[in-house]
């Protein structure tokens, strides 16, 4: 009998239908989870991303001097996806906008070839506020500042002989003479690291990413426990 028990005991475990069945529905349970986890982990990340986004939108128009919509709207979010192998969504501002604001972030010296889109309406040359009724809250003259001092009385725009280029000028006594200077115009201009955006979005989404992650993790999951 022991013989016969031991013989039917090697036929049972040889097989394999019944394991194999079970194997196949634990693979097919692992992969909706694995599938779970990559899009809870991607729709979190993506929520922090956008509403980092928003943030620093609304910081751009407390740091720059009235940016225009074209610069607000170039910080854009890239998504994270379930596809990638790491989930990763990142905020960034766009390649043309980058270029005029990269000053404004890292501070250093800018020139007329690289300031274009930040340059008053006038002069193709860098806008400097000499006169403090010309400064903006940020200490620089600002969009349009050739045009707005244009607008105020007994203005003029003038060329410097001794240098290539003027600036705005106001007369301040009843005749021609004298006159003060309220924008220089130069060839390069020095920037102050002011606008903060790595700093900004970092700090804002740091401590946003965990919660977020886990509250879609649990509903991406509970979704595929059921189905």
């Amino acid at each position: 009998m022991r013989a016969a028990e031991t013989s039917c005991y090697n036929s049972l475990m040889s097989k394999s239908t019944l394991a194999s069945v079970d194997a196949r529905a634990a693979l097919r349970g692992l992969s909706k989870v694995g599938e779970a986890t990559a899009y809870g982990t991607a729709r979190g990340l993506n929520d922090v991303a956008f509403q980092a986004m928003r943030f620093e939108r609304g910081n751009m128009q407390k740091r720059l001097d009235r940016p225009s919509r074209f610069t607000i709207s170039g910080t854009q979010v890239e998504r994270a996806t379930k596809h990638q192998a790491v989930p990763e969504a990142s905020v960034f501002i766009e390649d043309k906008r980058a270029k005029y604001l990269a000053a404004q972030e890292e501070g250093g010296t800018e020139t007329r070839g690289t300031i274009g889109a930040s340059r008053g309406s006038g002069s193709n040359a860098i806008v400097i506020p000499v006169a403090r009724e010309m400064e903006n809250a940020l200490g620089s003259a600002g969009r349009n500042a050739v045009r707005r001092a244009l607008r105020l009385p007994r203005t003029f725009l003038m060329r410097m002989k001794n240098q290539r280029f003027g600036g705005v000028f106001q007369r301040v006594g009843p005749k021609r003479m004298p006159i003060k200077a309220l924008l220089i115009f130069s060839e390069e201009a020095q920037f102050e690291p002011d606008l903060h955006f790595v700093d900004d979005v970092s700090d804002f989404a740091r401590p946003r990413v965990s919660g977020a992650v886990l509250k879609h993790l649990e509903r991406s999951l509970r979704r595929a426990v059921r189905s």
